[in-house]
């Protein structure tokens, strides 16, 4: 069952997200010097992404810019990691 203070149902929830996820792209874009599609793409196989798509994390509460920040923060780790 969907419970939320903020939504008064999962519908509500996925109404906003396409304006955040729109907004964020645009900033990884600019960030990581790519086509804004391509940050669309990066974007929605990230783990930031499967945060954000989870209401329980309320990670639909950060900005378009802290997400962008969480977004290359875990890229950064993730490249670092990488043999």
């Amino acid at each position: 069952m969907f419970v939320s203070d903020y939504f008064p149902n999962e519908k509500a929830f996925r109404a906003m997200l396409p304006g955040k996820i729109a907004l964020t792209a645009v900033r990884l874009a600019d960030a990581k010097h790519v086509d804004p599609l391509e940050a669309l793409g990066l974007f929605y196989t990230s783990e930031t992404y499967r945060q954000l798509e989870d209401e329980q994390t309320k990670s639909w509460w950060e900005s378009p810019r802290e997400l962008c920040r969480d977004y290359l923060a875990a890229d950064t780790r993730s490249v670092a990691n990488t043999p």
